[in-house]
C-alpha cells in the first residue's frame, strides 16, 4: 500500500509541477497589454507583475520535484508544494482575469493536487517516523495471554525463566 501511495503522490507532484511550470512560462512570454482583450485582465495587472508571478510559479514548479528527486532537502519540495497551493488559492479567490469560471476551475484543480501532495507526504513521513520508533506504544506488539488459560496458569506461563529457576533453588516461600 505504501508503494502505491508513493507512486500516486509522485504522479500528483509531477502533474502539479508541469501545470504550474507551463502556466508560469506562458506568463513570462507575454505582455499584459497584448493579451488584455483576449483574457480580460483587470486594469491593475501590469507586464512586470505578470512576469514576476510567472517567474515565481516556474521556480516553485521546479522546486516541487527537484529536491525530493535528488534527495537534497526533500522538505523543500513540501514547502514549494504548499506555496503553489497558496498561489492557487489566490488565483481562485481573486482571479487576475474576468474570462469566467474556466480559470477558477483550473486553479481549484491545482489546489486539490497541492493539498493531496502535502497531506500525503506529511502522512507518509509521520508513518515512517512511527515505524522507526521502537519505544512508541503504537508500534509495539500488544502483550496478550494465551487463549483458554486461567489466571494462575497465565502467571506461570508468562513468568520469566530466571524466576522459575531461582524459586527452584531456594524452595517454596
Amino acid at each position: 500500500m505504501d508503494r502505491k501511495l508513493d507512486r500516486a503522490l509522485w504522479g500528483a507532484q509531477w502533474t502539479l509541477a508541469v501545470g504550474f511550470h507551463f502556466i508560469g512560462m506562458c506568463k513570462l512570454g507575454v505582455y499584459a497589454q497584448d493579451i488584455r482583450e483576449h483574457f480580460g485582465f483587470v486594469a491593475d495587472v501590469t507586464t512586470a507583475t505578470l512576469h514576476r508571478v510567472g517567474t515565481v510559479e516556474a521556480v516553485l514548479a521546479v522546486l516541487v520535484v527537484l529536491p525530493a528527486l535528488l534527495e537534497i532537502l526533500p522538505r523543500l519540495s513540501l514547502l514549494a508544494t504548499a506555496a503553489l497551493g497558496a498561489i492557487a488559492v489566490l488565483g481562485t479567490v481573486r482571479p487576475a482575469t474576468t474570462a469566467g469560471t474556466g480559470f477558477v476551475v483550473v486553479n481549484a484543480a491545482l489546489l486539490a493536487l497541492a493539498m493531496l501532495v502535502v497531506s500525503g507526504r506529511i502522512a507518509q513521513a509521520s508513518a515512517a517516523a512511527r515505524a522507526a520508533c521502537d519505544h512508541c506504544p503504537a508500534t509495539r506488539a500488544p502483550k496478550t495471554k494465551p487463549p483458554n488459560v486461567t489466571a494462575t496458569e497465565s502467571r506461570n506461563v508468562t513468568r520469566p525463566l530466571r524466576q522459575v529457576s531461582w524459586s527452584r533453588k531456594i524452595g517454596p516461600l
